[in-house]
């Protein structure tokens, strides 16, 4: 569309588009991006809640992989659902005969093993060939 000096107006709108699920909030990329890279549709970056992750906010946070499965060997990890973050996981009970909160489980003279120290190791010598 031309005014009466022949100058003409083109209008270009940039559409951004905000994908986050769960409440995730939606900030740019680049702050200091000008929107001056002549791309029509910008995909915003998501901030997810607590106890959501991926790209889009889409996946729920499963804090027993996040924390390396922290439960004591054989007791199960119990992930909390959100808005539980990195700490939201339980443990299962100790097995029997131990006590204990089930990341750690003591008792007969067995203690849950240090996380800095080497698992151990049984060697039967009479089964080597």
């Amino acid at each position: 569309m031309a005014d009466d000096s022949n100058q003409a107006t083109v209008l270009r709108p940039v559409i951004k588009i905000c994908a986050c699920h769960n409440q995730g909030m939606c900030v740019r990329i680049d702050e200091n991006d000008a929107d001056d890279s002549g791309a029509r549709f910008n995909i915003l970056s998501c901030v997810c809640q607590n106890g959501f992750t991926g790209t889009f906010c889409e996946a729920d946070l499963d804090a027993c992989e996040e924390n390396f499965q922290p439960c004591y060997p054989g007791v199960q990890c119990i992930d909390l659902k959100p808005p539980a973050n990195e700490s939201g996981f339980v443990c299962g009970p100790c097995p029997d005969g131990l006590t204990g909160g089930g990341v750690e489980c003591t008792g007969n003279g067995w203690q849950s093993p240090s996380p800095l120290a080497s698992p151990p190791t049984l060697l039967d010598r009479s089964r080597c060939f």
